[in-house]
């Protein structure tokens, strides 16, 4: 699994489907359309903030299209992505990566 963040906003989410084992890759850019940031807490009891980035939202996967990424960032210093996932179309399943390292 492999999740590059580009200059400019151009995010590739690739890897094996959880469902199908089919390789996928996505990509996409934050071009303001149907995409947004939202603060929110991972976990209210431990006061874990962070993130989520939406691009392509109404790329869903399942039913729809597939082609949407959601990326989940730490609030603490260093930032960090926690994590990355897709929904693919069909009944093939994600393709997600949890606590990735930074290269």
């Amino acid at each position: 699994m492999t999740v590059v963040v580009e200059e400019g906003g151009k995010v590739t989410n690739t890897g094996t489907a959880n469902l199908s084992c089919v390789e996928a890759e996505i990509v996409n850019a934050w071009d303001g359309q149907d995409d947004y940031v939202v603060p929110m807490y991972f976990n209210v009891q431990a006061g874990q903030a962070g993130f989520e980035v939406q691009l392509d939202t109404q790329k869903g996967g399942g039913s729809q299209p597939e082609g949407g990424i959601r990326v989940l960032v730490s609030a603490a210093e260093p930032r960090v992505m926690l994590s990355a996932t897709s929904v693919l179309s069909g009944n093939s399943g994600n393709i997600e990566l949890q606590v990735p390292e930074k290269q």
